[in-house]
């Protein structure tokens, strides 16, 4: 079930050391149009994955995944991760960044690492 954008913000925003995670798919474009990142991938010669950051909410980076390519739809998608700016700098985040691109190299939606609790 979709939450509505200022629900999700505002969870955030009360709790700035929290992380927030979805798949939904309504979600995830609320809160991708709100940082304004791109909501879908582009057409991929090969089936693959893009990751992208933003910071345009007040407490929270934005991380995008984004799968396009795969031949069954359960495997193409979006996925969205909110971390805490204050729990995680720029050098954190940037390591953080590396290790789900490495983990999800080659992997769909559906088989994605974890690397997050």
């Amino acid at each position: 079930m979709s939450e509505d954008l200022e629900n999700i913000v505002d969870k955030l925003e009360r709790h700035p050391r929290s992380a927030y995670i979805t798949q939904n798919p309504e979600d995830c474009k609320l809160l991708l149009d709100k940082a304004q990142m791109i909501t879908e991938a582009p057409k991929l010669p090969t089936a693959g994955l893009l990751v992208g950051l933003g910071s345009a909410l007040k407490t929270h980076w934005v991380i995008s995944m984004i799968w396009s390519g795969y031949s069954s739809p359960k495997e193409n998608g979006c996925q969205v991760i909110c971390l805490s700016k204050i729990q995680y700098t720029d050098e954190r985040l940037a390591d953080f960044m590396t290790c789900l691109m490495v983990a999800n190299k080659g992997r769909s939606r559906k088989n994605a690492v974890k690397i997050w609790t």
